[in-house]
């Protein structure tokens, strides 16, 4: 009867639309949109820019962001004395197990909320993004520079 019972307990779970995960001690279940509500509104969190500043090695954001992720997921630090808990790296794994989580929602037609663009991209994406803005302004330059040719070349065969 237990196998049955874990088996519609894991059932429901599935059915009622909830992020699960592990908080070094057990799994839990968390409504998306009250993760997402918590971290959007965390008191010094920026969605925007902490996750990208925290994987360019901002230790300042790296605080915010672990700070956020185990306030709104109820996660403990982790001890060697103490059971459960999840270290910084864990605890950014699980932000990040959240973002696929909530992508993936999406990708299926859920009411979920878009996340920022900082969060559904990579940073190599990010990095594409700045080398294609100044890209733009080369070719921008260079499509100037093409409009001038055209207009010297009509003077020359006038």
């Amino acid at each position: 009867m237990f196998g049955f019972n874990w088996l519609l307990r894991r059932i429901a779970g599935e059915q009622r639309n909830t992020f699960r995960y592990w908080d070094g001690g057990k799994l839990r279940a968390i409504d998306p949109m009250v993760a997402y509500r918590g971290l959007s509104s965390f008191e010094g969190f920026d969605w925007d820019k902490d996750p990208i500043r925290t994987e360019r090695g901002d230790d300042a954001a790296l605080s915010r962001t672990v700070a956020a992720t185990r306030t709104v997921f109820g996660i403990a630090t982790y001890s060697e004395s103490s059971t459960g808990g999840l270290t910084e790296d864990e605890s950014l794994g699980l932000l990040i197990s959240f973002v696929e989580y909530m992508i993936e929602q999406k990708k299926n037609g859920s009411r979920l909320p878009i996340l920022p663009a900082s969060m559904a991209t990579e940073p190599s994406a990010e990095k594409t993004d700045e080398t294609t803005n100044v890209d733009s302004d080369a070719t921008s330059t260079v499509s100037d520079s093409e409009t001038d040719s055209p207009t010297t070349s009509a003077q020359e065969s006038a």
